[in-house]
């Protein structure tokens, strides 16, 4: 369905009396004059235009309230939107206004304005000598000055009564600016991505704040004075240079929310466990070797402690009856700490990259269990009692030592995801057949031989990664997974495709690289839904022509196989962008490949062409174009339109001129010539890079 013109829209509009009218995206350069005789508007959205200025028939909109101009090339504001007496949420986002548009203080019925990327870098105290009365803006609750290139803010801004909220973040800010502290209502202050050194203002002038943004900045350390921020709910202090977190942090009892990864503590202070509302605790990437006792924190329902040198967790942590996810990745852990048992509402559980070489059987009192991730070991073996984790959807043991698994893996009823990537796993059990609602299996680079026919019959998965293994063949059985999407089977020593595979009808990836695949069935021809298909390295002398039934293909790279000739049927593949035939016995290519209309790289080098259709200048979209090392003695004039190819490779042929055409190619960046029989070339333009 075609959408609406902006003029059809705003005639709409004008017989509706609408109040509220949507031109975003349309593409206007100006706004049409029709607009300023909707007099009942009250709600209008310009944004994601080509405007540059707004005229000032703006004010005729007597009943705005809401204007959207973010995302325009505006760069003046008129003084007509003073006019505006109703007016009370502005975007003027996303355009390139450089200077801050004093204009706006005008406006006295505001109460949100958002100016975050529009390149200001800074907001004067005066204009034409006079102080800028910031005071007119009596209701604004709201300003967001987000990623701008302010380095300060002036004092007269304090007299923002009515303000709730400021964003200043990612800006060029190096200390926090004074005015804040007059903004007595403020509940929200975000200061993150700046370059702020201290927090040395008087925090207990903001009563009322409870959000605290300071991630990003360069705070070496947090002063006493936080603690006086009695309601404050949520304070992110993350990614700076702190060492210690002052004792009056356990003064800030209503907080909720503490982030303090991203720093180099090693320590926290024992007044952290006075926090008895909070939720989540955040203190990765630090240098932690130990943590207080918690004792009182039992509405905790996240502690995140990865990236630290944790080798243990305090015994009085069951305390947390309400943690319901334990990040403890990257630490010096040698075992599961066994308070980590106790913690039965326990959700999910991260201990990856550590030295733990055994799961213990008391893994199974973690009942709500629902992601376990201990990738990245020394892990050798599972309990049995795993399968008593019945809630458990993600299982990530990748990159240990295992060699098997517990058939009682087949009792995890609701695992959506097990991944044993980089192990020494011989075999799979039988049983895990009867997992019906796992959808992806990852077995890569570990040492299967066979694949079980019952894995076969869990027909819900729809990714199965077993690249890198032994396998000789796929069983007939594979046909039945017809849900699959993405099959990884490379790198094995696979010598054929049964047909079956012809009834993987949603297979959207198929990856077959580096087997001793001689032929490959006519069925592949059924993969409809396939995009991409890779099968260099194998041995391949020809293709069926069902292949060409592939018309959702966007990839199909055949490097390095024996192919002798193409189908014709290849030029049916329409949505095809990549081919890549390099490495093979080519001695010519279908001129039907000239249909493959939406190609943008064509890889045919290593071949023994002899010759290249004048077709191939039928590819409108190729940008990359290999034909090195061949037997080409010339190249058709027609690649001289091309008009979007940036590289040509023509090195190590036979060639001993070069068609002139392709010295107007407009977008071509670098040709390779050498090894030919050509001394000079000329008729090329100057910034084009030449390899002769």
């Amino acid at each position: 369905m075609t959408s609406k013109t902006a003029q059809e829209l705003i005639n709409e509009a004008k017989e509706t009396k609408a109040r509220k009218l949507n031109l975003r995206g349309k593409k206007l350069n100006v706004l049409p004059k029709e607009l300023f005789e909707l007099t009942n508007l009250e709600f209008l959205n310009l944004s994601l235009n080509n405007l540059t200025s707004i005229p000032n028939e703006i004010s005729k909109l007597t009943k705005l309230r809401y204007l959207n101009l973010e995302k325009n090339q505006i760069t003046t504001v008129p003084s007509a939107l003073s006019q505006l007496k109703n007016l009370q949420d502005l975007n003027l986002s996303k355009n390139p206004l450089n200077e801050f548009p004093v204009e706006l203080v005008n406006i006295i019925s505001l109460r949100r304005l958002k100016l975050y990327d529009t390149e200001i870098s800074k907001i004067p105290s005066k204009f034409n000598g006079k102080s800028i009365e910031f005071a007119k803006w009596s209701k604004l609750a709201y300003l967001n000055l987000n990623s701008n290139y302010l380095k300060d803010l002036p004092a007269n801004l304090c007299n923002l009564w009515s303000l709730r909220r400021i964003d200043l973040g990612n800006n060029v800010l190096n200390k926090i600016p004074k005015f804040i502290i007059k903004a007595k209502n403020l509940e929200i202050l975000d200061l993150e991505q700046n370059y702020i050194k201290s927090l040395d203002i008087i925090w207990e002038k903001l009563p009322n704040l409870k959000k605290l943004y300071l991630w990003e900045n360069k705070l070496k350390d947090v002063v006493d004075e936080i603690g006086e921020l009695k309601n404050l709910e949520v304070l992110y202090l993350s990614d700076n240079q702190i060492t210690k977190i002052p004792n009056s942090i356990g003064k800030l009892t209503k907080l909720k929310e503490l982030y303090l990864y991203g720093n180099k503590l090693k320590q926290l202070p024992k007044e952290i466990d006075n926090l008895s509302n909070l939720t989540i605790l955040d203190v990765g990437t630090n240098s932690i070797d130990n943590l207080p006792n918690f004792l009182n924190l039992t509405n905790l329902k996240e502690l995140h402690l990865k990236h630290n040198k944790i080798s243990d967790l305090p015994t009085n942590l069951f305390k947390l009856n309400s943690l319901e996810e334990l990040g403890l990745g990257h630490n010096q852990l040698l075992e599961i700490p066994k308070v980590v048992f106790q913690l039965t509402h326990l959700k999910k559980l991260y201990l990856w990259e550590n030295k733990i070489s055994e799961v213990p059987e008391e893994i199974a009192n973690l009942v709500n269990l629902e992601v376990l991730e201990i990738q990245d070991g020394v892990l050798e073996s599972l309990p049995e009692s795993i399968g008593k984790l019945t809630k458990l959807k993600t299982l990530s043991l990748w990159n240990n030592k295992l060699e098997s698994l517990p058939k009682e893996i087949s009792k995890l009823s609701e695992l959506k995801e097990l991944n044993i990537t980089n192990n020494q796993v011989t075999s799979l059990p039988k049983e895990m057949g009867k997992m019906a609602n796992l959808e992806k299996l990852h077995c890569r680079e570990n040492l299967l031989s066979d694949i079980p026919v019952e894995v076969t019959k869990i027909s819900g998965l729809k990714s199965l990664g077993l690249g890198k293994n032994k396998l000789t063949s796929i069983p007939k059985e594979i046909g039945n997974l017809t849900n699959l999407k993405e099959l990884y089977l490379w790198e094995n020593q696979i010598l054929e495709l049964p047909k079956e595979i012809g009834n993987l009808v949603n297979l959207e990836l198929l990856e077959l690289q580096f087997n001793q695949i001689s032929y490959l069935p006519e069925e592949i021809g059924n993969l409809v839904n396939l995009k991409k298909l890779f099968l260099w390295n194998n041995q391949l002398t020809n293709l069926p022509s069902t292949i060409a039934n592939l018309q959702k293909i966007k990839s199909l790279n055949l490097t390095d196989n024996k192919l002798q000739g193409l189908p014709k049927e290849i030029g049916k593949m329409e949505n095809l962008e990549e081919l890549h035939l390099r490495g093979n016995q080519l001695v010519t290519i279908p001129v039907e490949l000239g249909n493959l209309i939406s190609l943008k790289s064509l890889g045919l080098g290593l071949n023994q062409l002899t010759s290249i259709p004048a077709e191939i200048g039928n590819l409108a979209n190729l940008e990359k174009l290999y034909l090195w090392n061949n037997q080409l003695t010339k190249v058709p004039p027609e690649l001289g339109q091309l008009t979007k190819l940036k590289l040509l490779e023509l090195n190590d042929n036979k060639l001993s001129s070069i068609p002139e055409e392709l010295g107007d190619l407009p977008n071509l960046e670098e040709i390779l010539l050498y090894n030919n029989n050509l001394n000079s070339v000329t008729g090329f333009r100057k910034n084009l890079t030449i390899h002769l």
